[in-house]
């Protein structure tokens, strides 16, 4: 997403505009302040991440003067922030007691990170956008009815197709099932798609078994190549998070009704705007 951000944004506003991730916004101004960024080998990487960037963060701030700081912070995703990475925003405020600009975009329908995920109370009480805005009516339907919601559509929405449900017997099967789809929806005389209308999204520990290609359509991971029609874009779901295309095809093994699998499904399949086929995979 952040890549897609900064390619969304004219040139003309790259001086006043920093777009990053949070630990990217960490390294980055670590570097620039001298301080230790990486973990120390005793220092277990979650621990890292959670709890020792953001205090990585404050130190570089006492560090730096007001010229590396900001005047307005927008943060999305909040949902999978921890608290110390709030406190820690606090920091890159010229003046952290009349923050001229602070908004925080979150649903927490797409919490996967944090347990019990909270948004600082200085901002309070949060600004509903009941309405769906992205996906055809049935997709709609299907995705709210996994996080028990009630399901609000934009008038004039299109109806769509009806999400489909494919079963597979394993990895290999699952991609073959997933390149027929993509075929269909990118032929010229039936589905008719540009490639950077599709994408195809899998578990991140299934990487050695994406195929390099669908036969006469490309595939590619890089976002950029995707976005220039250059293929097919395979990525984790991960990595697609907060991104959007027309179809999606996804690629699910089996896995339990837990409240965290629910969540992987509804941020996975409400990506898709307009298709969305969903191939589980049994084994």
């Amino acid at each position: 997403m952040k890549d897609w951000l900064i390619q969304a944004i004219p040139e003309s506003f790259y001086d006043n505009l920093v777009i990053d991730t949070y630990h990217g916004l960490v390294e980055h101004l670590c570097r620039k302040a001298g301080v230790a960024f990486r973990p120390g080998a005793t220092v277990g990487n979650g621990d890292f991440w959670k709890d020792l960037a953001p205090e990585r963060l404050m130190q570089a701030r006492e560090l730096l003067g007001p010229e590396a700081k900001f005047d307005a912070v927008i943060v999305d995703e909040g949902q999978d922030f921890h608290d110390l990475w709030w406190t820690s925003l606090d920091s890159v405020f010229r003046n952290p007691k009349a923050k001229g600009c602070y908004y925080v975009f979150f649903d927490p329908n797409q919490n996967l990170y944090v347990e019990s995920p909270a948004i600082p109370s200085e901002l309070g009480a949060p600004f509903e956008l009941p309405m769906n805005c992205r996906n055809t009516v049935r997709i709609a339907e299907h995705c709210a009815g996994l996080v028990n919601q009630q399901n609000k559509v934009r008038d004039g929405a299109p109806l769509g197709d009806i999400p489909e449900f494919i079963r597979s017997r394993n990895m290999r099967d699952a991609f073959q099932q997933v390149g027929k789809k993509v075929r269909e929806w990118c032929m010229p005389n039936i589905g008719g798609l540009k490639l950077h209308q599709v994408a195809v999204l899998a578990p991140g520990n299934s990487e050695r078994d994406w195929p390099a290609d669908f036969q006469t359509v490309p595939v590619t991971k890089d976002f950029d190549a995707w976005r220039k029609d250059k293929g097919v874009l395979m990525a984790s779901w991960a990595r697609f998070k907060g991104l959007e295309a027309d179809a999606i095809a996804i690629v699910e093994m089996h896995a339990s009704e837990s409240g965290q699998e629910r969540a992987n499904r509804y941020v996975a399949r409400s990506r898709a705007k307009h298709l969305l086929t969903v191939i589980e995979v049994e084994t």
